[in-house]
Parts: C-alpha cells; structure tokens; sequence
C-alpha cells in the first residue's frame, strides 16, 4: 500500500498547493539571493500567509483554517524538497500547537509572526534578528522547562558563518525572565524532532529526483550514465533508505500531532530523526558522487540541497545521538526482570 494511501485526499490536496508555491517561492534563483542577502526578505512568508498556509492547524474564530497538526505533516516534507529556508516547521508544526496564548496564535494564522526553536545548549539562534519569538529552554530541580520568549528577550549578537548561507545565524543570548512557560520540554521537543525528519526526508526525496534526472540526461560512450548497473545499485539503495525513513518520520509526524505528550510520540520523534539522519548521510554521499565534481560548484543547484542536509541532519541532534537517546528512555522503561 502507498504511504500516501493513510492521508485523506484534503491533507494530498493541501500538500499540492503547498508544493507548487514552494516551487515558485523557493526556486534556485530565489535561494541563491536569499544566500547573498544581509537581510530577511519575508517575501516567502507573506506569500505561505496569503493562501492561509500559515492557519492550518489553527481554529477558524482565531483567524486560522482549522485541521489539526497532522495536515502539516506532508507540507513540512515539500518544505524540505524544496529547500525553503523560512521556519515553517518551527512555526506552525511546534511554536502554534505548543502555545495557548489566543493573541500568538492569531498572530501565527496571520503571518504576523515567525517563530524559532533554540537547540538545546546551543549559543547561536536562527534568524535571532528577526524572529518574533523564540522557544528556548531551562533545566532546574524539577527537570528541563521550555518557555516562550518574545522579542524583548532576546539579545542579538554578531552574524556567525553556516554551511548553508539561507540559514542566517547569529550569537544571542536569551533573558528567560518574564518569558511564558509552555511546560515540560518533552511535547516540544517530539515535535521539533518529527518536523525536522519531515523536512529532512523532503529534502532526501529531492536529492534522490535530482539524481534520476541527471543520470538520465549524462551520457558516457554515447549511452545515459543511468544505464550502468553501479549507478542503478546507487540509486536503488538511496530510495530503500528514503522510504525507510519517510515511513518513521511520517508516523512520528502523525504520532505527534495526534499527542505530543505521550511517550510513544517521543520514541517515535526520536526514531524519525536517526532514520532520517541516517538516510541524508547515505543520499547526500552519493548524490555528489552521481553528479561527479559538478555537484559541489556554485553554479550548480545541488550544493544548495546537500548543504542544507548536512544543516538538517545536524540540527537538535544527529543520528547518533538520538539513537543513544532512545536506548537511554528504552532501558529506563524496561521492566524490571521476574
């Protein structure tokens, strides 16, 4: 059975619209001026909120288009196939589920307000120059606390250089005083991990299309390079890979938008994100190795999407170390032996 079979056929259509403004809204040419820019363009943003992309999820009498969660969940894969380097995922698929206050979550349905996620430890923040708030963290006695932080509350620092010049990241630091309480990190943090595979499978899904296309078109000795049986073994176990882990991210992503605060979302948020970890590493090694040394030039567009794989799979812990996470909460479930 296709995995698109467990959607209904609104979240396919949703999915459709959303792919076909990512194309237009986040072509090569548009990421390649977003990569030179000092400055945000919200120019994506307000294009996402003009078609009431930034309300799904979010109920009718607070602006929104209502659904759940789960509608997003094949809209944060377009989003990484296509590269967009807004926070949609941030957004709508953690920030707007994860806060109560009615007056954020209008904001969020309008486009009025971009939200990112601070990664746990972490100095440097996304987009700090700009962002509306910030979803930042705090261990005490108690255990680990997450907090929304509006603007006054962030303090920015200077730009520091990233891998993939779309993701503007600056040091800050974050004055957690005053900020909101959104409650144990655990809910936040299964969404943040199910969101970032999602986008790390899109992203995975694009690279393994944009090999198709190129071994299909390159010819040695006057036949298509996709003839060769080592390129076909190449591609065959890049889409084993993929499929694997769209599967775990899809249902992590279901998991999560049905319940953030059971532990099985968390198990499976975790699963997703090694799945999808493990995935890029494989797509993303032989996808340079298909395109041969043109792959890494700048006039080239597959640079842009295996630098912002590396960014992804790097981001709120890599493959390793989630699977290490989940090893840690499996054995401290694990009933004991008799």
């Amino acid at each position: 059975m296709s995995l698109d079979a467990s959607f209904t056929d609104e979240q396919l259509a949703l999915r459709d619209v959303a792919r076909d403004l990512f194309a237009e809204a986040s072509g090569p040419d548009r990421l390649r001026a977003r990569w030179a820019a000092e400055t945000y363009d919200p120019a994506t943003w307000k294009q996402l909120a003009s078609v009431g992309l930034t309300g799904v999820g979010i109920d009718e009498e607070l602006g929104g288009q209502g659904g759940s969660p789960a509608d997003l969940v094949l809209v944060a894969e377009e989003a990484g196939a296509a590269c967009l380097p807004d926070p949609l995922v941030e957004t709508l698929f953690v920030a707007a589920p994860s806060v109560a206050d009615t007056t954020w979550r209008q904001r969020i349905a309008a486009g009025d307000a971009l939200v990112r996620v601070q990664q746990r430890g972490a100095p440097f923040v996304l987009d700090a120059d700009v962002v509306d708030a910030l979803i930042a963290g705090r261990r005490d006695e108690s255990g680990y606390e997450v907090f929304l932080v509006e603007r006054d509350g962030i303090r920015v620092g200077r730009r520091v250089p990233s891998e993939d010049g779309t993701r503007r990241l600056f040091e800050a630091d974050i004055d957690l005083d005053g900020a909101v309480s959104l409650g144990p990190a655990d809910p936040v943090r299964a969404r943040i991990f199910a969101g970032t595979a999602l986008e790390l499978v899109g992203l995975c899904r694009q690279l393994v299309d944009m090999c198709v296309e190129h071994v299909t078109v390159r010819k040695q000795f006057d036949v298509p390079v996709g003839s060769f049986q080592a390129v076909q073994h190449a591609l065959a176990n890049m889409y084993v890979e993929l499929e694997s882990a769209r599967g775990a991210a899809r249902h992590a992503g279901r998991l999560v938008s049905a319940d953030a605060t059971d532990p099985d979302a968390l198990h499976a948020a975790h699963v997703a994100k090694a799945a999808a970890g493990r995935a890029h590493r494989l797509i993303n090694r032989d996808a340079l190795q298909l395109h041969g040394g043109i792959g890494f030039t700048w006039e080239h567009d597959l640079h842009l999407w295996l630098k912002r794989g590396n960014a992804l799979a790097a981001s709120f812990g890599d493959d390793t170390g989630h699977r290490a996470m989940l090893a840690v909460r499996l054995l401290a479930h694990r009933p004991a032996d008799g």
